[in-house]
């Protein structure tokens, strides 16, 4: 609520309620949403992310809703050239062959199961996390930057896995 662009204006439309982070950092917002979240699953999206496709959301929802032992799951992060240097970065620190050609092709490529022994940064771009677990591990920490990132280390560490998914097509 607290957005310098029209996020809030564009919010007001709908049957939403608008919680205000007086601190302004993404800390603090993301431990006001999981605050006050009322549904078990959690849903991160930031304002310069591209999200696959329209039906994302409940093709994600049901993916982690059947993996019980999934913390979380999240799409391939979609750039373009117009993005900032450090989204194009964090895009590669995803890529692999098989990732790279479905994205290319359209066609599906298998899904990634990321646990501790294979973690990488995972954070923001439309990430789906269980609420449980998000509070089990003490909740986000109040600092600006990465703390999505430090949040799902911090499950990897635990033992539960995050689901990436690849299907582009």
């Amino acid at each position: 609520g607290m957005s310098s662009d029209c996020t809030v204006s564009i919010a007001k439309k709908y049957p939403v309620r608008i919680v205000y982070n007086e601190k302004r950092n993404t800390g603090n917002a993301h431990i006001l949403g999981v605050k006050e979240a009322k549904g078990e699953i959690l849903a991160f999206i930031d304002a310069d992310n591209e999200l696959p496709k329209k039906d994302w959301m409940i093709k994600m929802v049901n993916l982690l809703l059947n993996s019980p032992r999934a913390a979380g799951v999240f799409p391939l992060l979609y750039v373009k050239r117009t993005h900032p240097a450090i989204s194009r970065c964090y895009a590669l620190a995803q890529a692999n062959p098989i990732v790279a050609l479905a994205h290319k092709t359209g066609k599906t490529a298998a899904t990634n199961i990321i646990t501790k022994d294979n973690y990488f940064p995972i954070g923001g771009n439309g990430l789906l996390l269980r609420k449980s677990l998000v509070l089990q591990v003490g909740n986000f920490r109040s600092f600006s930057g990465q703390d999505d990132v430090d949040l799902t280390y911090r499950l990897a560490k635990l033992g539960y896995s995050f689901i990436l998914v690849t299907e582009t097509g």
